[in-house]
């Protein structure tokens, strides 16, 4: 279960307002924002014991189009 902020209501990262959405991502969920239909970053959490203990963005635009995404729900 996500908690906080919709994602699609949110500014994400800090580059203005994007769209965004849940995401499969390394096998958990994962905020992803998309601009002009282009998927512009990618945040994977790190879970140990019910706790996230690390986030990682991926924003280089080259690696982001290599992405397959499935969304969640």
């Amino acid at each position: 279960m996500l908690h906080g902020a919709d994602v699609s209501q949110a500014s994400m990262y800090g580059r203005g307002p994007g769209i965004g959405r849940a995401e499969v991502v390394n096998g958990g969920a994962g905020p992803v924002s998309f601009r002009d239909g282009t998927t512009s970053a990618v945040l994977a959490f790190t879970v140990v014991d019910s706790r996230s203990v690390a986030i990682d963005i991926l924003a280089d635009p080259d690696r982001l189009a290599q992405l397959e995404l499935a969304g969640i729900g």
